[in-house]
């Protein structure tokens, strides 16, 4: 299998891949499905290089059916290495989706390019494992046939169907004591569903493993009745993360609806919104404790009288007498000089409309001075931060602390 890697906003030339024809249909008939999709992916030509497609705002996985990835980082990897880029896509991911895996083997993340998509195959074998290794539990489940005993309660309308001319033969439903029980038959379905999509020889192999051992088990021919019927019983702890597992996968939960007639999956993120939420999370798991944390306010209109579109800070921390405004933007600066004007705008409207005693910018940075901007006559103060991706999780923190000094 191939693997090719880009970053956000750098060009995939034709050159670089033999199925340029299979990405740009990709491209193509995505864009036709909408406003998100237009946020995907661009083509272009340049003379000289041929047609390009420029990756935009989405970052992850697509795979072709034939084999070849693309593999789509997040842009701080063009200062950054790719190693440290794939490691906090993968912490923000995780972070974000709430991913029921609580440490992982970034060693292994790193040594082996794995993606994303390959990497949470690899947890979710890995939580299946768990469980068999302690055993498979079981339960009473209900089993229909048309068998030579008479067992539990003959259902007579299907009796008479199958049996007017086969008295020696009883439809019957009974209970029977197994490993056939739901939430099984869902991870059974999982691994089946991810052993076709797994180009990974580890996966595939561990996959055959998880199957062998499910031989027993009955595929899921009701994917949504069997998790209206999951219990997780006592003892049966270790299933309760193999569960979200199976509602990921089944259910794409974290997967877009970008779809192709070539593409075997597509596992991509809107990165503004990755970032957003990331910071939106990690705030309000610092400050929520002791301050209102509201993510994503939509209480305040534009113009009076609730009139007109809603504003919508990302975050607002409140107390009795104090509001502080953040709001997320995922571009990268060289300077305090490259803050967008309508940027500032946007933050001008949002100190008045809520009375806030600042508003903040917090953008992705490596480094360099901040910035405040203020205006005496509307009190109004405009703060530009910068998180310093290196070490994501600790500016992020100490950020939370300066605002928890102000309150």
């Amino acid at each position: 299998m191939k693997t090719i890697t880009k970053f956000e906003y750098e060009p995939i030339l034709e050159s670089d891949v033999d199925n340029f024809t299979d990405l740009e249909r990709f491209v193509l008939e995505n864009n036709a499905h909408g406003a998100d999709a237009l946020e995907l992916m661009s083509l272009s030509a340049k003379k000289g290089c041929g047609k390009m497609i420029t990756p935009k705002n989405y970052v992850g996985v697509i795979k072709f059916k034939n084999g070849i990835e693309i593999e789509i980082l997040p842009k701080i990897g063009k200062i950054i290495n790719e190693a440290a880029t794939r490691r906090i896509f993968m912490r923000m991911l995780k972070s974000v989706y709430d991913l029921p895996f609580k440490e992982f083997d970034v060693a292994e993340l790193d040594s082996n390019k794995i993606s994303p998509f390959e990497f949470f195959v690899r947890m979710f074998i890995d939580t299946v494992f768990k469980v068999i290794k302690t055993g498979l539990c079981c339960a009473y489940y209900d089993v229909e046939g048309n068998e030579t005993f008479l067992k539990g309660k003959l259902i007579f309308t299907q009796d008479i169907r199958f049996n007017a001319a086969h008295r020696e033969r009883f439809f019957i439903e009974h209970q029977l004591f197994g490993e056939n029980r739901s939430e099984n038959r869902l991870i059974k379905s999982t691994s089946e569903y991810l052993y076709r999509m797994t180009s990974n020889d580890r996966n595939k192999k561990d996959l055959n493993i998880v199957l062998s051992q499910l031989e027993l088990v009955e595929s899921s021919s009701d994917i949504e009745a069997d998790f209206d019927t999951v219990c997780i019983d006592r003892g049966m702890k270790l299933y309760v993360d193999v569960i979200k597992w199976c509602d990921l996968f089944l259910h794409n939960k974290s997967f877009t609806t970008f779809s192709g007639c070539n593409i075997a999956y597509s596992f991509l993120f809107p990165m503004d919104k990755l970032y957003e939420a990331y910071v939106a999370k990690f705030i309000k798991r610092i400050l929520g404790k002791t301050q209102d944390v509201l993510i994503q306010d939509r209480s305040t209109h534009l113009f009076d009288d609730r009139c007109g579109p809603k504003i919508r800070p990302d975050v607002m921390i409140k107390s009795k007498d104090k509001t502080i405004i953040i709001d997320t933007k995922w571009k990268l600066l060289d300077s305090v000089n490259d803050v967008s004007v309508s940027d500032l705008y946007q933050m001008y409207v949002y100190s008045v409309k809520y009375n806030a005693e600042e508003t903040i910018l917090l953008y992705p940075k490596f480094g360099g001075a901040e910035e405040s901007y203020s205006d005496s006559i509307n009190s109004v103060n405009v703060s530009v931060r910068f998180v310093d991706m290196y070490d994501l999780e600790n500016s992020l923190a100490d950020i939370a602390m300066l605002l928890s000094a102000e309150f």
